[in-house]
């Protein structure tokens, strides 16, 4: 069969010069098509972000150039029916018969089979390269969140992080599909159209690469809107998350004041903003696709009308075959080039999400340990604050701290709410770092230290008992991960966990508590916390207000606990209840984030107005005999 595109390839094959100016447009387009993309980037302000995403592609360059290799083999035998058509259709309309007919099907079929094989291969590769990165934003997003320090944490909301871990990575993954699938897939598809359509006749090539430009410019107005709303929905649709997780926190809150409408409206009032966003970028994806379609079928009119001017002029030496191939040619490049020109609008929106992600991997801690930092010796002397101030931001809230704390002793810190406690025992496992002066463990700057071996020293036990929705072993384990069975039990009998877990708990140690706790009593929270810090065996114990919220049955469990664990250790106490502390070595109090005494209790009752006002407050007289939280 005589086909006009071959015989074209074949005169350009024959003539070194045709062939070299024919590569060399070709590389040219390629290069002004990477240009523009990254000019076009460049001048939005994406060029770095998508830089970013291109790098974790990278880590995946075998599968990426696989997609590549079945993209191109996939455009290549979809160009392969079209070049059969033409000598077939010439042929076959001058003397119509089965020995023309057959081996055309017989070709078709086996390039339908080439096509077939070389799309799944091509999606498989498209997908995993999709899925890798999905798992790659997400942990490296929750890795560099989970190294951050405290003060960090104070000025968020936990429904912020999570719509960030979940609804702008899956935005952001959109940025790859754009790269995969319209950067090589779709180019690939227009760029064998091309060159068919340019083989069949350069003139009507020339015609069509004029127009495309058509397409393109108005898209790229109507994207810089897309890419701005698409930043702000993302931000409502965290708003949304964060509002609706607090209910679900406070579930027992909402019930108890019987405020479930009150819910409901907030939750839906974000909705609904996030909806009207929403909204904003769906009318510029619908202006951008009805333009598209105008302009896509106005031109395949405009082609058919120049493809029956050429057969009626008899012009560029064209037949009725070519006229077929240039018309499908149009008609196989119409798919792509949608895709093509709808992806810079999917590109703003996505990288409206890919940004919000990166932000998260870019901040740093401000708690890390220095350079050069050692580790912590095995606590043995004191606990010093030298004079230390701190505040939140510009807000004082200690000042002139001096404090020594012998090892073994037990120390209350006392005073008002909002005098500074818990922000002043917060500088020991130094959860934030002091304005001026130092904490100071047997002489060392905790500052100069290890985070790890700080830490590794230090148990606490707070007000509110957290547990990971995990069973009671892998609980009391945490923070202990090769403590044995026998000493898991040894640790929750001592913290008067044991008898509950074994003869309550239809499952035992491996009974699961559910998220933070729920399935279990307050009481039975706090003491698997007690056990836990008793089987990490830490010299240094934090006790914050670890009895508070009990009822008395379980206070006394928890109580007789604590006494267990603070044995032979350095235990720091905040408590309300000074009835609770009157035994503890040193009573330390605290009132406008300054040092107002220290002492016993007795001797405070004497000298400090300030602990003679909270004492009068409560009770006068206790006939306690034995220490208690």
């Amino acid at each position: 069969m005589k086909s006009k595109i071959l015989d074209t390839l074949l005169d350009l094959l024959a003539d070194p010069l045709k062939l070299s100016a024919c590569i060399g447009a070709l590389a040219a387009m390629c290069l002004a098509a990477f240009f523009g993309l990254r000019w076009a980037l460049k001048r939005r302000g994406l060029l770095h972000t998508y830089s970013r995403v291109l790098r974790y592609v990278w880590h995946y360059k075998l599968f990426f150039v696989l997609t590549l290799l079945f993209s191109f083999a996939f455009a290549g035998f979809s160009g392969g029916r079209l070049i059969l058509g033409e000598p077939f259709i010439n042929q076959f309309v001058q003397n119509p018969n089965w020995q023309i007919a057959l081996p055309m099907v017989i070709s078709l079929l086996v390039l339908s089979a080439g096509m077939a094989i070389a799309s799944f291969l091509r999606t498989y590769f498209h997908q995993y390269i999709l899925g890798r990165i999905y798992v790659d934003l997400r942990c490296d997003a929750a890795n560099n969140l989970l190294d951050l320090s405290l003060d960090f944490y104070d000025k968020r909301k936990a429904g912020d992080l999570l719509s960030r871990l979940t609804n702008d990575v899956l935005v952001a993954q959109k940025s790859v599909d754009f790269m995969l699938g319209d950067i090589l897939e779709k180019p690939a598809l227009i760029l064998v159209g091309i060159i068919l359509i340019f083989l069949t006749s350069w003139q009507v090539g020339l015609i069509i690469f004029v127009a495309m430009p058509v397409l393109i410019l108005p898209v790229r107005i109507i994207g810089k809107s897309i890419r701005k709303h698409s930043r702000k929905s993302l931000k409502r649709q965290a708003d949304a998350t964060q509002s609706i997780n607090q209910a679900f926190s406070g579930i027992r809150i909402v019930k108890a004041f019987n405020t479930e409408d009150v819910e409901k409206q907030a939750f839906l009032r974000e909705n609904e903003g996030y909806f009207r966003k929403f909204m904003r970028v769906i009318r510029g994806k619908a202006a951008s696709n009805s333009f598209t379609s105008l302009a896509s079928n106005g031109g395949a009119a405009v082609l058919v009308l120049l493809c029956c001017y050429i057969l009626i002029k008899q012009i560029w030496g064209l037949n009725a075959g070519s006229i077929v191939v240039i018309a499908g040619t149009a008609a196989f490049m119409h798919a792509p080039i949608r895709s093509l020109v709808k992806a810079y609008n999917k590109l703003q929106e996505s990288m409206a999400g890919a940004s919000r992600v990166f932000e998260l991997m870019d901040l740093r801690p401000t708690i890390k340990d220095a350079p050069g930092a050692k580790p912590l010796p095995p606590f043995r002397k004191d606990i010093v604050f030298n004079r230390v101030d701190f505040s939140y931001d510009e807000e004082p809230v200690l000042r002139d701290i001096n404090l020594t704390v012998k090892a073994g002793e037990i120390v209350a810190v006392v005073g008002p709410s909002g005098a500074g406690k818990t922000t002043l025992l917060n500088l020991i496992p130094r959860f934030y770092d002091v304005q001026k002066g130092s904490v100071e463990i047997d002489g060392h700057d905790v500052r100069g230290v290890t985070s790890r071996s700080l830490l590794s020293q230090i148990a606490i036990v707070g007000q509110e008992p957290f547990l990971f929705h995990a069973s009671i072993r892998e609980n009391i384990r945490y923070g202990s991960p090769d403590a044995s069975e026998e000493e898991v039990v040894a640790a929750a009998r001592a913290a008067n966990a044991h008898e509950f877990i074994v003869n309550e708990l239809e499952n035992g140690y491996d009974t699961v508590v559910g998220e933070q706790g729920v399935r279990l009593s307050g009481g039975q929270r706090q003491r698997i916390t007690i056990a836990r810090a008793i089987l990490k065996n830490a010299p240094i114990l934090i006790l914050d207000e670890a009895t508070s919220s009990l009822d008395s049955e379980s206070e006394m469990l928890v109580q007789d606990a604590l006494n267990r664990l603070m044995e032979n250790r350095t235990t720091f106490i905040i408590a309300h209840r000074l009835t609770t502390v009157m035994h503890a070595d040193k009573i330390v109090v605290l009132d406008g984030g300054r040092l107002a005494g220290i002492g016993t209790h007795d001797e405070l009752v004497k000298t400090c107005p300030t602990y003679k006002k909270l004492y009068s407050s409560q009770f006068r007289h206790t006939s306690t005999k034995r220490f208690t939280l």
